[in-house]
């Protein structure tokens, strides 16, 4: 077990509290805390060592689109053409990659890695790409994780076309064979995005919707069985709940994890 989670055993040992009620937290690229488990997701699979490869960021012109959704449609189709063209002029791509970034001013960017070893010019990249400006460099012997830091530049609002979406939005896309390890259940081409997908959806979802949902939902954690945990629907808000209860004198683990007695936890869900 790492430090973390022994120090949240001994804050538990303090009370006499029955249970934990935990704050849910999806694997999914653009929440805050979740965003930390799409990166997990992408170490256990062996992400491969980039030293040498060919590092694309592909812009767009905003003055080329009448909205940020129209911006991101028209990207998300180009970005595997740019590779195609690469390959029939030449260019031997053996694995490649995409992550979707998105400006202060709401309109999408993407970064590419490229395995290759010839040098590809900005000039053709730009060419190709043909919705705004490329800029092309080799990766030096570094860290990757710098590219999963976030989504939104500099951690802000998610946009309101991005909450509105009617589809999964992809974060993150990798060639066959990317990885060392295939993806969970079979497949290389796994989704590698919002994953928290308990359940078929019935309808298409917003990342709006989910995050609505997301809010309303908690994990019950006994101290008898500290490892197992019970997926609840609460009455509102765990963010309001555990602010609510901190007021008012109560004890917390931290803003994600707060100690109450079972009366407590059956007070907090919302039962059918």
């Amino acid at each position: 077990m790492n430090e973390g989670y022994w120090k949240y055993l001994r804050r538990l040992a303090r009370g006499t509290e029955d249970a934990v009620l935990s704050a849910h937290i999806p694997a999914c690229w653009w929440h805050p805390q979740g965003i930390r488990k799409m990166v997990k997701r992408l170490e256990a699979r062996g992400f491969p060592w980039l030293k040498g490869w060919l590092f694309f960021t592909l812009t767009v012109d905003p003055k080329k689109f009448a909205s940020e959704t129209d911006a991101f449609e028209a990207g998300k189709d180009r970005l595997r053409r740019v590779i195609y063209e690469l390959r029939k002029r030449g260019y031997e791509i053996r694995r490649h990659a995409f992550k979707l970034e998105l400006q202060g001013n709401g309109y999408p960017h993407w970064h590419m890695l490229v395995d290759s070893r010839a040098f590809i010019s900005e000039d053709l990249v730009t060419e190709l790409w043909g919705l705004g400006f490329a800029d092309v460099k080799r990766i030096k012997p570094t860290k990757w994780r710098y590219l999963f830091k976030y989504v939104v530049k500099g951690g802000g609002e998610i946009p309101q076309w991005v909450l509105d979406y009617p589809k999964r939005i992809r974060v993150f896309q990798t060639s066959p064979g990317f990885f060392a390890k295939p993806a969970p259940g079979g497949g290389e081409r796994k989704r590698e995005d919002e994953a928290d997908q308990d359940k078929p959806e019935a309808k298409p979802e917003t990342l709006a919707d989910k995050f609505s949902r997301w809010a309303v939902t908690g994990h019950v954690r006994f101290r008898q069985r500290i490892q197992s945990t019970q997926k609840v629907t609460l009455r509102e808000r765990f963010k309001d709940m555990i602010f609510d209860h901190a007021e008012k004198g109560g004890r917390v683990l931290d803003w994600f994890n707060l100690p109450l007695s079972t009366q407590q936890i059956i007070q907090c869900i919302k039962l059918p």
